[in-house]
């Protein structure tokens, strides 16, 4: 294919990104906060002074105090407000007490005193018996208490407790609803769950629980001190460098003093430049800009993205050796790129829009120009024009929303096909350069397929355990395992073009004790994405409870199939097999228009 047609498959998507950049709704966005009160005053603030259009419509009560001091509460029935102090790593719901020793709380009528906090837990004095908790189990004066539900969970909690690995699978100790078990602290007069005891990084924290209300559950932290106050209505002191989230949309304290400033970092509302936005209160002042799309808003942002694009860079020129090597510098330039691109998808939200676009489509056209085969080529053009179209799309649903936060999608994506691409052009340059044997080469392909493999497995177990359908620590591994399952077939579906087909499991069982480890790899290398796919079907029905993975899943078996029929040697196999899958997919559309038009038989 010529490198001309290659520029105009790569133009197309890019050419269609800037006309919707041209004909995107001139925008303005919020960009700082600036309260005014006077000392003693209070102000509600909610969804629209605070420009959060995930907030309620009043959120926040700010007090400003005698002494100068501002305060915040949540007022929020049930949405949370989090804040990360500036020297913290972690966010904190405003409404969580850290309990310390001395400390006093009270619920339902009964008060709890805080004996001791060590490492075998937290030790509580009530009513004259001791109350002990590790982050597993609750004694009783000592005694372990049973469980409150036998569940494969609790036993494989139990086991990692005695292989002192209690911290993987800690739980909190729910308060209320009359039953004393292993994580339960019953009271009489409080409903379950009213709140809970779970230990942080930092120590053990009281919290609202799950069933508790402010208007029906009082809980007192500071019991019996002048500090006394509900739980649900804590009040916090402000301090400069504070990050809050409220809703969605996270905030920074920037300036405290007669004035209290907030700088809007993310998620925020937008308005239509066309009309002055509307002012909710005289007692708060909104500056606004418009969308940065090329330039950034604040310098400061891009500090770790141009961290991580430009040590490379630095460690090239440091690296000993000479440095006329063009090989090392385009290595070095490739992963410098890399490494922006991941820092642009960590800082997505306050990056220019197009920053992710441009280093995603650099990396392809580095790559449409790296190719030689006519069939790379040509896949390497279909993947630019369907990620562009994609790219395109996202950026198109960004572009026309009224909440800055679904830019991240478009962005996220774009980031991080530009740090694929060029960490996979940086080891291509090294590959050509080491040139190592034959041998060598194969086995560290087929061991970087079974450890892609391994770490997608293995992260989505981790999942299953202590995750939940959002993820686990901020990791979706579901998307990983899609790209394991597509290397994994790739990588069998190269041994079979390659002259190198996987083992018959006839051949599998009747081998040689020389040939047994040859013909069980060709086979394990087949059954590896039947694996991967049976894996991922599974989690989708059985954890996620979600069948639209299973839409994605059925269209890459039938390109998987398609694919192992085209390198078929045999025609009858070759095109039998064709002709049998174009009726399958024939039968799947059929099938589901026919579902889509009686849906009562799901009801």
């Amino acid at each position: 294919m010529s490198k001309w047609w290659l520029l105009l498959f790569w133009l197309l998507p890019a050419l269609a990104v800037t006309g919707i950049v041209r004909q995107a709704p001139a925008w303005l966005e919020p960009h700082t906060l600036t309260m005014t009160l006077q000392p003693g005053q209070t102000l509600a603030l909610g969804r629209e002074a605070l420009w959060a259009p995930q907030a309620d419509s009043e959120h926040l009560r700010l007090r400003r105090a005698a002494d100068g001091g501002w305060w915040l509460s949540n007022t929020a029935a049930v949405k949370q407000v989090l804040r990360r102090s500036a020297w913290g790593h972690a966010d904190q719901s405003i409404r969580e007490w850290p309990l310390t020793v001395g400390a006093t709380f009270a619920m339902g009528g009964q008060r709890f005193t805080v004996l001791n906090i060590g490492a075998s837990g937290l030790t509580l004095h009530s009513l004259g018996q001791r109350w002990q908790f590790d982050g597993i189990q609750l004694r009783r004066e000592g005694q372990p208490l049973p469980e409150c539900y036998e569940t494969w969970r609790t036993r494989l909690r139990h086991r990692l407790a005695a292989l002192g690995l209690a911290g993987w699978m800690q739980r909190p100790l729910r308060l209320g609803g009359g039953v004393y078990c292993a994580d339960r602290l019953g009271l009489a007069d409080a409903p379950v769950d009213a709140a809970q005891i779970a230990q942080t990084r930092s120590g053990f924290v009281l919290r609202p629980g799950n069933g508790g209300k402010p208007d029906e559950t009082a809980v007192i932290v500071a019991a019996g001190t002048t500090d006394a106050e509900s739980l649900w209505q804590r009040s916090i002191l402000l301090a400069l460098d504070d990050r809050l989230i409220v809703g969605r949309t996270q905030y920074q304290v920037t300036h405290i003093g007669e004035t209290l400033q907030w700088a809007v970092l993310a998620r925020a509302q937008r308005w239509s430049a066309a009309a002055p936005p509307p002012h909710s209160s005289p007692a708060i002042q909104a500056l606004w800009r418009p969308t940065a799309w090329l330039l950034p808003a604040d310098c400061a942002d891009m500090a770790r993205p141009l961290a991580l694009g430009l040590s490379p860079l630095l460690l090239a020129l440091l690296w000993p050796g000479s440095r006329r090597d063009w090989r090392r510098w385009r290595i070095a330039a490739a992963l410098g790129l890399a490494g922006l691109s991941l820092g642009l998808y960590g800082d997505v939200l306050a990056a220019p829009v197009l920053w992710p676009y441009l280093s995603a489509w650099a990396a392809l056209a580095v790559w449409l120009l790296t190719v030689r085969s006519a069939w790379s080529a040509g896949l390497l053009a279909l993947l630019t024009v369907l990620l562009g179209i994609g790219l395109a799309t996202l950026l198109q649903l960004g572009a026309g929303a009224t909440e800055t936060g679904w830019m991240r999608y478009g962005g996220g994506n774009a980031a991080l096909a530009g740090a694929f691409g060029w960490l996979a052009w940086a080891g291509l340059e090294f590959w050509r350069g080491w040139r190592p044997p034959p041998a060598m080469a194969e086995k560290l392909a087929r061991w970087s397929v079974r450890g892609l493999v391994g770490a997608a497995l293995w992260l989505l177990t981790m999942q299953a355990i202590f995750g939940d359908e959002g993820g686990w620590h901020g990791v979706q591994p579901f998307e990983l395992t899609k790209l394991a399952l597509v290397t994994a077939a790739a990588w069998a579906l190269m041994r079979t073009a390659n002259g190198i087909p996987p083992a018959s499991p006839t051949h599998f069982v009747k081998g040689t004790l020389g040939g047994f480890g040859e013909s069980a790899t060709r086979w394990l290398r087949a059954v590896i994405p039947l694996s991967l796919l049976l894996a991922m079907s599974g989690f989708a029905l059985l954890f996620l409870h979600d069948f639209s993975p299973l839409v994605l899943l059925l269209i890459g078996v039938l390109s998987l199939i398609w694919a192992w029929l085209r390198v078929r040697p045999q025609p009858a196999w070759r095109w039998g097999g064709m002709i049998a899958l174009a009726t399958l997919i024939l039968m799947v559309i059929m099938g589901g228009r026919w579902l889509h038009e009686r849906p009562e038989i799901f009801r």
